[in-house]
């Protein structure tokens, strides 16, 4: 017999952001498999884990691996049908084989905090990938929302962004969203000084 493989979201980091339907499938689970900061959160269900790094062809030659005898659940941060691990899964496993649990996003909490809608906001992310595409989007959408990382920074868009777009915009920066250290910046783009990782930035015209 070949399980489905359930790739959950577990919330933006804090748990009391999981989901109780993402609680109930990991503990059904045999083997859990996700970063060290999702699979502390499931520590009191005392099973199996394997910890996602930087080897992906190796964790899905492992997953494949462990497909016939375990239910495997893959713990993925934020929602897995927003830049999670799931766009990589799916190219290597049967649409059949994978089951997506949602999860809530750092972006929904984003837009949360700062009292905005998100119905009409391109979203992009930059983790892990080159600032040039920005261009296009900003130039063509009122709000744009980034997923910075710790090389590209909210203060590093904002100089690459400076002299290459129109006016200066409202910038929110939302950092460490849902943790004890979370903060909330609200500023122009020429004033972003702040060297936060991992955040996510709203560009807006007003």
């Amino acid at each position: 017999m070949v399980y489905p493989i359930r790739i959950i979201g577990v919330g933006p980091g804090h748990e009391d952001y999981i989901t109780p339907a993402a609680k109930k499938a990991a503990e059904t689970a045999d083997l859990l498999v996700g970063s060290q900061r999702s699979l502390k959160h499931f520590l009191y269900l005392k099973k199996e884990t394997l910890i996602i790094d930087r080897d992906l062809p190796g964790l899905v030659r492992e997953i494949k691996k462990h497909q016939t005898d375990k239910r495997v659940a893959v713990l993925v941060t934020g929602d897995p049908g927003f830049y999670s691990l799931a766009s990589y899964l799916k190219k290597y496993f049967p649409r059949t084989h994978l089951e997506l649990m949602p999860g809530i996003s750092s972006t929904q909490v984003a837009f949360a905090r700062i009292g905005r809608s998100w119905e009409n906001v391109r979203f992009i992310s930059v983790h892990g990938r080159p600032l040039n595409k920005l261009l296009p989007v900003i130039e063509n959408y009122g709000t744009v929302a980034v997923l910075t990382d710790n090389i590209n920074t909210p203060k590093v868009v904002a100089d690459y962004l400076k002299d290459k777009i129109k006016g200066d915009p409202l910038v929110f920066i939302c950092d460490s969203l849902t943790d004890p250290a979370e903060e909330i910046f609200e500023t122009r783009l020429s004033q972003v000084y702040q060297a936060t990782k991992n955040s996510v930035m709203v560009i807006a015209y007003e």
